[in-house]
């Protein structure tokens, strides 16, 4: 009994703790409350108050805004009535300017069209000049080529003729060079076989002394005398040049012996020349200097080397 009592004053502890809080805080809130509606009311006074300063602000403003306006319109009139009254002054000073520099451009146009046309005469007219000029200079020139050109023609043809010549007379001249080694290759063959005879004839007599002794070798030789054979010297055929054909000269007045000499002097004196200067230095024409020259090539004096003539000198044996 004494618990549930205890707990009965506790809970009634309790319930006045309860009450008084709330009591503490009913009368909080109406303070809060009270607080809230001084302060919404002062907030409605200082607002109904700025509401008054912004109008009366608001009004002040576009007042002074619309004399701004009105000010700005005037002075904007006032600006483009003197740019007008500029720009009309300017318009009528231009156009002023413009016919006097149209004007003036039409006199410069016509005077330099007048030019022009003066300077087209004078340039046909040099045109047509030069023209004739160039057309004379190139029957000239036509006329010099043609008769250049005849020249080298010529000149072609003579030193064709003088190769066809110089070729003919080295070949010739070689013929006769290989005709002489010929003879020379002969001639020391003979000499060794001749040697060679001797000897033979010789072994064939110490033979017959060691067989027969020397007075039967004496009768043996005396009745039977060996007969000498002549050597018959062979004949060499020249051969023809393969490849080449020996144009027969044209048939001329065979040159003078005084010719001859002339050439051998004046050949032993350059000690070389061509034909073209035997023909120049001789006086003598071509069939001439080309007759003279085979002449002393045939008779061994001279020789050909290079197209120059030289002196033959023999070979040392």
């Amino acid at each position: 009994m004494a618990f549930k009592d205890s707990w009965q004053q506790q809970r009634q502890l309790r319930l006045e703790q309860v009450e008084q809080r709330r009591q503490a805080v009913s009368l909080l809130l109406q303070e809060t409350q009270k607080q809230r509606q001084t302060k919404a009311s002062q907030l409605r006074s200082d607002l109904s108050l700025f509401r008054e300063t912004l109008s009366y602000d608001t009004s002040v403003r576009r007042e002074k805004l619309q004399n701004y306006c009105e000010t700005l319109h005037e002075q904007t009139q006032e600006f483009l009535a003197i740019v007008h009254a500029e720009r009309e002054s300017v318009s009528q000073q231009l156009s002023e300017d413009l016919h006097t520099f149209r004007s003036t451009l039409t006199e410069t146009v016509n005077s330099l069209r007048q030019e022009i046309q003066a300077d087209l005469q004078l340039l046909q007219l040099e045109t047509r000049s030069q023209l004739e000029e160039a057309h004379q200079h190139r029957i000239k020139q036509r006329v010099r080529l043609a008769r250049n050109l005849s020249i080298f023609v010529e000149k072609l043809r003579s030193d064709v003729a003088a190769f066809l010549t110089d070729t003919v007379l080295e070949r010739q001249e070689k013929a006769l060079q290989d005709k002489r080694d010929r003879k020379v290759e002969m001639d020391r063959l003979f000499a060794g076989f001749a040697d060679f005879r001797s000897q033979l004839k010789q072994f064939r007599a110490d033979l017959s002394r060691t067989v027969w002794g020397e007075g039967e070798r004496q009768t043996a030789v005396s009745d039977s005398p060996a007969p000498e054979v002549p050597a018959a010297k062979p004949v060499i055929k020249k051969p023809a040049s393969p490849g080449f054909r020996v144009v027969a000269p044209v048939k001329s007045v065979p040159a003078a012996k005084s010719d001859e000499g002339k050439i051998y002097e004046y050949i032993e004196v350059m000690q070389s020349v061509r034909l073209t200067e035997i023909e120049s230095a001789l006086s003598m024409t071509r069939i001439q200097a080309v007759e003279g020259l085979r002449s002393l090539i045939q008779q061994g004096k001279i020789t050909q080397r290079d197209r120059l003539y030289l002196i033959y000198t023999p070979p040392n044996k």
